[in-house]
């Protein structure tokens, strides 16, 4: 079974010179009861420098992923 959760929220992604100084953030709510086997996740950015982006992903109790 596949369940999907997309977020279409927009937003500016914050520049600066300090790494990390500050973030653009999305949470997703997910109110399905379910084992999780894998998940794939999709970024949809524009940025003038996209080596500077950095996207990770945050579950409940868990560790981040980078």
């Amino acid at each position: 079974m596949l369940y999907t959760y997309d977020s279409t929220t927009s937003g500016n992604i914050p520049e600066n010179n300090n790494a990390c100084a500050s973030s653009a953030s999305r949470t997703f709510a997910v109110t399905d009861a379910f084992t999780v086997a894998s998940v794939s996740v999709g970024i949809d950015a524009t940025h003038a420098d996209r080596g500077q982006l950095q996207v990770r992903l945050t579950p409940p109790g868990g560790p981040e992923v980078i």
